[in-house]
């Protein structure tokens, strides 16, 4: 993956003059400002997304060794988890394997996942060492059955949960991908050395923290890790491979251990479908002097709505979001949709009208308030390959006198559209069975803030599915 180094420089301040002159009489002068900075936006979002670090070849070596790999979920949800497991081989005997609920055989690079297999790393040592460690790594497994007799995919204990468990127990310094969930999960609220042990895990369902010397400061969302790396450099983040910038990691395909996916079903979904989406955007204000100075914003964020009930049912949705705005300042947003309904209208799409609570602002310009959203949202499949969502929300902002109202004099509102290409199949799940489908997603967006506009982009990463 090239590494992509770029100085953004800071816009020319403008004349006390031009500050204090009315907007009415600058017609044009948000267009000057905004369309500079929105192309600038754009190409360093592009650039983001676009990088990739070099895939080295994955090899194990001759002789004793202990190593840490990981494969890809199968689809839909291929982008963003990771399946681990360790193998061991030591000098004498065949090579031994430690994985939750067992798939590989005598490969040590298969698996049910398979796809992208990557080599975390290698511990090398002499036949003594690592049968010592094979030892160890033996007992940690009875540790961890006796700890943790339960499965839970998200946000664990897991088969992943299993892999940093032994690792820290035998302190083999391999650490997982943020893709691997349940990594960092150390029990309804807990805390535990980094599998590094350069740093620490603060756990509780659904927040947690991760930091470390290696680590970085990692915050870790509904069991989602998003932060940034310190060694080797680079931003955490929930989708494949788990990291934007340097990497250590050796890569191999292998083809699944399963048989053909099932055709995307011609049928919409009768009991339930849903959307998740994980996204960076970008914004430029329209008006930053009717914001308080606000220019732009930035952020990495996860929205997921769903549908339950026999063509029509409850509808509920989450919206959490974090980044940094220009001037510099921190900026947030989390709501919670409990109230809506839907209809069931394609193989995972829906119409649905959601009302909720939240907060959004960013902590200089646009304090945050209490805010009411009320959201009409479609989504809708076009094929197996493509998909197309709307939505318009309006958020009635309280206890803040300076949001009381957005530009249209009502609550704050936001409009946007997106289109997901990539793949769907259908599965097997009780009589019925189901869609599942996932890909790449790019959209656009205007929100509301304060009494002006701020107009942006949003890709990311979706994932489908109904029944």
């Amino acid at each position: 993956m090239g590494i992509v180094s770029m100085t953004l420089k800071p816009a020319v301040a403008r004349s006390r003059s031009a500050r204090e002159t009315p907007a009415r009489h600058q017609p044009k002068g948000w267009r000057a400002s905004v369309w500079p900075r929105a192309a600038a936006a754009l190409a360093a979002l592009v650039s983001l997304t676009a990088c990739t670090t070099p895939h080295r070849p994955a090899r194990l070596p001759e002789g004793p060794y202990v190593a840490v790999l990981s494969g890809e979920m199968p689809p839909p949800i291929d982008r963003v988890a990771r399946h681990g497991w360790i193998v061991a081989q030591p000098a004498a005997g065949p090579m031994r394997r430690f994985e939750l609920q067992s798939s590989g055989g005598p490969d040590p690079f298969d698996n049910f996942a398979a796809g992208d297999v990557m080599l975390h790393g290698v511990i090398r040592g002499t036949p003594e060492e690592i049968d010592a460690l094979i030892d160890c790594l033996a007992r940690a497994e009875r540790e961890y059955h006796a700890k943790y007799p339960q499965y839970l995919p998200i946000p664990g204990p897991n088969s992943n949960t299993y892999v940093a468990f032994l690792g820290r127990a035998c302190s083999l310094g391999v650490e997982l991908p943020a893709t691997a969930i349940g990594r960092d999960y150390v029990g309804p609220a807990g805390a535990a050395v980094t599998e590094s042990g350069t740093g620490f895990i603060l756990g509780t369902w659904p927040l947690g923290l991760r930091m470390g010397l290696r680590e970085g400061v990692v915050v870790i969302v509904l069991g989602l890790p998003i932060g940034v790396h310190f060694a080797p450099p680079g931003l955490e983040l929930p989708i494949n491979p788990g990291r934007l910038g340097l990497s250590t990691d050796a890569h191999i395909t292998r083809e699944p251990n399963r048989g053909p996916e099932p055709p995307f079903p011609d049928d919409p979904a009768k009991t339930a479908a849903a959307s998740v989406i994980l996204y960076a955007s970008g914004f430029v204000v329209t008006r930053p002097e009717r914001a308080r100075g606000l220019e732009g914003q930035g952020a990495l964020g996860i929205g997921a709505r769903a549908v339950l009930g026999r063509t029509v049912g409850y509808a509920a949705g989450l919206d959490l979001e974090m980044g940094l705005a220009v001037p510099a300042a921190l900026s947030g947003r989390a709501c919670l949709y409990p109230l809506g309904v839907g209809v069931l209208l394609s193989q995972t799409g829906f119409l649905a009208v959601l009302g909720g609570i939240g907060a959004s602002g960013t902590t200089d310009q646009a304090p945050s308030g209490l805010e009411l959203p009320l959201e009409v949202r479609l989504e809708i499949d076009l094929a197996a390959e493509a998909r197309v969502a709307v939505f318009a929300r309006e958020a009635f902002t309280v206890l803040e006198r300076s949001r009381d109202n957005g530009a249209l004099g009502l609550g704050e509102l936001t409009v946007g559209a997106r289109a997901r290409f990539g793949s769907g199949s259908g599965f097997g799940f009780g009589a019925r069975g189901g869609a599942g489908a996932s890909g790449w997603f790019f959209g656009v967006e205007r929100r509301e803030i304060a009494r002006t506009a701020q107009i942006g982009v949003v890709v990311g990463t979706e994932i489908d599915g109904g029944l």
